[in-house]
């Protein structure tokens, strides 16, 4: 398992031309800044950094920090390895709906309160990582980083309304659904097919996806096509009927009109705005 917590400035004074640039990471990462002023553009919009907020940062996310001053804080990062039980329900949480999510803010809103409590962890973190030869070194700095991430999912907000998490069968539907539309966005486009994926209704799963988030599942669904599908223009030369077909479009006029009715733009003007960014991946 590969967990490291780094320090805000440092780490991004020893790369720093890569943080200012557009790019992309194969892990999972937590943001906090304490303070400092700047932007955090991720997934194509501008995100201001402030002392409250803790930006979940998925594999394959395109951001970059644009000119900041004065930042402290922390980052928590960790690969695929961290969710060492499948089908298990709060690591699936974690994964699917803390992480992978595409149609909420990319952050969580914490009081001063959970301030200080998180900041005990991650001090607890730290102290931790120093010495990975310590008795159940791995187990210990693993459920650190998972009491953090529950305190996180408990206490912070990522919209307008507090989260739902408990153990309604709603609250178990979305979940589910987010981890079968993660791994089939770039075949199944309709509510009906994740339905019967899950073994229930239509009804059923909007009622579910309404009540834990506010949105219909289609909203979600095309939320997820339209991030997957920007990435693809901003990162690739690939041309606009070839990602169409990649993301399991058959006509790709259908993908252009899908497009444009989500974005406001033609996939060529979009790509057109963002071809100033270079994407580096790592």
């Amino acid at each position: 398992m590969n967990i490291n917590i780094l320090n805000i400035p440092q780490c991004f004074s020893t790369q720093e031309k890569v943080e200012a640039t557009v790019h992309a990471h194969d892990y999972y990462q937590l943001m906090w800044f304490w303070q400092g002023v700047g932007c955090h553009h991720i997934d194509f919009a501008d995100e201001v950094l402030q002392s409250g907020r803790i930006f979940v940062v998925s594999p394959g996310q395109l951001h970059q920090f644009k000119p900041c001053e004065k930042t402290e804080g922390i980052i928590i990062q960790f690969d695929d390895s961290f969710f060492t039980q499948e089908g298990n329900k709060l690591e699936n949480i974690i994964k699917y709906d803390v992480f992978n999510v595409f149609d909420r803010p990319p952050y969580y809103l914490i009081s001063d309160q959970t301030a200080d409590r998180l900041r005990g962890i991650a001090e607890e973190i730290k102290r931790e990582a120093l010495d990975n030869d310590k008795f159940a070194h791995d187990q210990y700095i693993h459920n650190l980083v998972k009491m953090f991430l529950i305190i996180l999912i408990r206490e912070g907000l990522r919209n307008d309304h507090e989260q739902i998490y408990n153990n309604s069968a709603a609250c178990l539907n979305f979940v589910n659904f987010r981890k079968e539309l993660d791994r089939n966005y770039r075949r199944c486009h309709t509510v009906h097919e994740y339905a019967s994926m899950l073994g229930m209704s239509v009804k059923t799963l909007t009622n579910s996806t309404l009540k834990c988030s506010g949105l219909a599942p289609l909203k979600i669904i095309n939320n997820r096509l339209i991030v997957e599908a920007k990435r693809m223009l901003m990162s690739t030369p690939k041309l606009v009927k070839e990602i169409a077909y990649e993301l399991g479009f058959d006509d790709d006029s259908y993908f252009v009109k899908f497009f444009r009715r989500q974005v406001g733009m033609l996939p060529t003007e979009f790509r057109e705005k963002e071809k100033v960014n270079k994407i580096i991946y790592y």
